[in-house]
């Protein structure tokens, strides 16, 4: 399930495609940009600043990471050194089948 995920979350941003890649995101996503900028990004905000969350940088470690080699705990899946967070994403009262989906994306560079 993971892997599939990776799969489709690399595909959409090789192709710099952003509505698939907020197809991908569990909003609000919470974004830690440098420093200490934290944020809750809605899916209208998202679109809009797509280019500063999901930067050159951070989209080469999503699209570098082996897709059958993610590292994984009880907090998801990491892409890179932890620039991204992926993970089973439920609805109210949904129990299985839980779309894995990005929840957060962490900048450490302007």
């Amino acid at each position: 399930m993971a892997e599939a995920f990776a799969r489709r979350l690399q595909a959409a941003l090789q192709q710099h495609d952003v509505p698939a890649v907020a197809a991908l995101v569990a909003f609000p996503l919470r974004f830690n940009g440098p420093g200490r900028a934290r944020r809750q990004l809605g899916r209208a905000q998202f679109m809009r600043e797509f280019d500063r969350v999901f930067t050159p940088a951070v989209v080469q470690q999503v699209l570098a990471q082996d897709p059958t080699n993610l590292f994984q705990r009880d907090q998801g899946v990491m892409f890179g050194l932890g620039e991204v967070w992926a993970a089973a994403v439920c609805a109210p009262r949904q129990r299985s089948g839980c779309p894995v989906r990005v929840y957060v994306v962490n900048r450490t560079q302007p």
